[in-house]
């Protein structure tokens, strides 16, 4: 992806059977549990002739963790990895605006 050497907002959700993390290079904004019904997205990807990127996701509950950051052109030549969290609880930033 090309950046024109200027900082490049990235905004990613995740859903996995875990709470993600990305180190220093995305923060972690929120996470939560969520029902995921794989038929209902089968269904959704089908229409929209999306490959099946959920189809190894289980039903039940899975973790929606989301991740956003500006990263400059130097840190954009690096692929982002996602590991397992320390923990597996939810998690929702707290902005305060005076």
């Amino acid at each position: 992806m090309a950046t024109a050497a200027t900082a490049t907002e990235i905004l990613i959700y995740t859903l996995s059977d875990k709470k993600l993390s990305c180190g220093e290079r995305l923060r972690l904004r929120a996470a939560g549990h969520r029902s995921v019904q794989t038929e209902i997205l089968a269904n959704t990807l089908a229409e929209s002739k999306s490959p099946a990127v959920f189809a190894d996701i289980p039903n039940g509950r899975n973790m929606l963790c989301k991740f956003k950051s500006r990263l400059t052109a130097e840190q954009m030549k690096r692929d982002l990895e996602f590991d397992p969290a320390p923990d597996n609880g939810p998690y929702a930033e707290r902005r305060i605006v005076w």
